[in-house]
């Protein structure tokens, strides 16, 4: 992961206290730092060890959120939406 924040999306990540959705992720010295809005502009971190989150990548718990809309766009998910 980079230096800068990313998007990703989370499913059942409760036990780290992160909600399935989409969520900002930051990769830190001490691990990856979930970045929650619940009520924005109010934020708040939830800490996931590094190779905890590694884990999460490989098993599909936590997905990056841009490769996988940008792999939904190659299978036709641009066409889909120029209907609605």
């Amino acid at each position: 992961m980079k230096t800068y924040a990313k998007t990703f999306m989370f499913a059942n990540c409760q036990k780290y206290g992160i909600p399935n959705g989409v969520h900002f992720a930051l990769q830190l010295g001490h691990g990856v730092e979930v970045i929650l809005f619940p009520d924005p502009p109010n934020f708040e971190a939830q800490l996931i060890p590094g190779e905890e989150f590694e884990k999460l990548l490989k098993d599909g718990t936590v997905v990056d959120a841009e490769a996988h809309i940008n792999a939904l766009l190659k299978d036709g998910l641009s066409t889909l939406l120029s209907r609605e």
